[in-house]
């Protein structure tokens, strides 16, 4: 008897064989095969459902795989996914909770989860996280779903433009999306997490503010700057013109009216200043300044008017500015009003961030 090893196999469409001796390893899932997949696990739990129950079951999973598979065509090699037993078990899962909500936006978070699954498949604390969060889905209430992803952006989620007036539009325009119910009150949607394992309450309270956050990430201290018409403004501008450069870069001070100030969010930025040549040529050729005028640069950040005076100016007008964008005014009421402290778990975060990328697909994965 021969120990030779034959096995026969046609592959379906968009398939690839390689052959091994005898041996034939088909590679290669494509949206067909990963329908069928989907319809060969849902098979495995339909017989849980009763009759009656069967056709909804039906309908609800039937949306989750439509916002699934899209999502996965998009990604190279995604597909391939569907061919991983603990990919599998996942889709089992979703199965579950997708027949068990009616929710619209579950199908969708399920997607995403998935989806971040694919992409942290190497990451075991990340599976463990994703196969909770996928279980506890459906029951977590819609106040608090909002609530938990707006906590979750205001934590986690920064521009990478740190231009004030920039980094506020785009700040505002995320959380125009992120608050997309009625932010949550009272105690109930905090339980309601808690009992989930998303959040891990803490007997110590001690919420702060939000805005002293942002303006220490938009570097806020350094819109203290030069005032206008002192000898330290006349001093800087002699230092830029008798070195070859452009007076502009004393610009408008965005928090202080009276100062000007380097566009520069630290002293270390100073090293990265350049100019544009005739910035409305096609070229725009940008200068790059020598040492001797970086040194200038920086003769002119030690002549800011750092004075807790002035630097206290500069954070109220900050959050003047702040208040003034009806989303961010809106957050900064609803974090205030927070009586309760607790951190974000794992399970918590990746919910959170997957909700966050249904309502703005322009964020990136979680790290």
């Amino acid at each position: 008897m021969s120990s030779e090893i034959k096995q026969n196999q046609k592959a379906g469409a968009n398939s690839q064989q390689t052959q091994i001796q005898n041996l034939t390893i088909i590679n290669g899932i494509d949206e067909k095969r990963a329908r069928e997949i989907c319809d060969e696990k849902f098979d495995l739990i339909r017989k849980e459902f009763s009759s009656e129950a069967l056709q909804i079951a039906n309908e609800r999973v039937s949306k989750f795989e439509d916002s699934l598979i899209p999502k996965m065509k998009k990604i190279d090699g995604a597909l391939e996914s569907f061919s991983d037993p603990a990919f599998q078990y996942l889709i089992s899962k979703a199965h579950r909770t997708a027949a068990c909500t009616d929710r619209d936006s579950d199908y969708d978070l399920l997607s995403e989860l998935l989806i971040h699954h694919v992409k942290n498949k190497n990451e075991r604390k990340v599976k463990t996280s994703i196969g909770k969060a996928i279980e506890i889905i459906d029951q977590i209430d819609d106040d608090a779903l909002c609530g938990l992803t707006v906590i979750h952006g205001a934590m986690s989620l920064f521009p990478k433009d740190k231009q004030l007036e920039n980094g506020l539009q785009i700040l505002e325009g995320l959380f125009e999306k992120l608050i997309y119910d009625a932010l949550p009150t009272g105690y109930e949607w905090v339980d309601n997490l808690e009992i989930l394992g998303a959040i891990r309450i803490s007997p110590v309270f001690t919420n702060t503010d939000i805005i002293p956050k942002y303006a220490k990430y938009f570097s806020v201290d350094a819109y203290t700057g030069i005032k206008k018409d002192s000898e330290n403004y006349q001093k800087a501008m002699t230092l830029l013109s008798s070195n070859g450069l452009p007076i502009s870069f004393l610009q408008p001070n965005e928090l202080n009216d009276d100062y000007v100030r380097l566009p520069a969010l630290n002293e270390n930025d100073v090293d990265n200043l350049m100019w544009v040549l005739a910035p409305f040529s096609p070229q725009q050729n940008k200068m790059i300044p020598t040492a001797e005028q970086i040194a200038i640069f920086h003769q002119i950040w030690k002549m800011y008017d750092n004075s807790s005076v002035n630097k206290e100016f500069a954070n109220k007008n900050f959050e003047k500015k702040f208040l003034s964008f009806n989303n961010l005014s809106k957050l900064n009421n609803w974090w205030k009003s927070i009586k309760h402290n607790f951190s974000i778990t794992a399970v918590g975060q990746v919910i959170a961030h997957a909700n966050a990328q249904r309502l703005e697909s322009s964020i990136p994965p979680l790290k």
